[in-house]
């Protein structure tokens, strides 16, 4: 591996608690606005069964659409 990071795409379904199975957090800014990071991944739930997704991750789009820049609270209600 050349040291850059690994973008993937995956497509999570919420279970029957309407969860993801995974909390967000602020990051550093980056080009101006807070990164989202994956904060815990609940065990169990869709995140967790797909095991791609890993704490610390960056989330850079939600159902399509680039996020960089959003608001925090935005994505937040978007990843709930």
């Amino acid at each position: 591996m050349d040291g850059l990071p690994t973008v993937f795409s995956m497509t999570l379904l919420k279970d029957s608690k309407k969860s993801f199975g995974f909390h967000i957090k602020r990051g550093e800014k980056v080009r101006g606005s807070a990164a989202v990071l994956v904060a815990t991944i609940s065990k169990g739930g869709p995140a967790s069964r797909d095991s791609r997704l890993q704490v610390g991750d960056q989330i850079l789009s939600v159902d399509g659409q680039k996020i960089l820049g959003y608001a925090y609270e935005k994505v937040q209600c978007t990843c709930t």
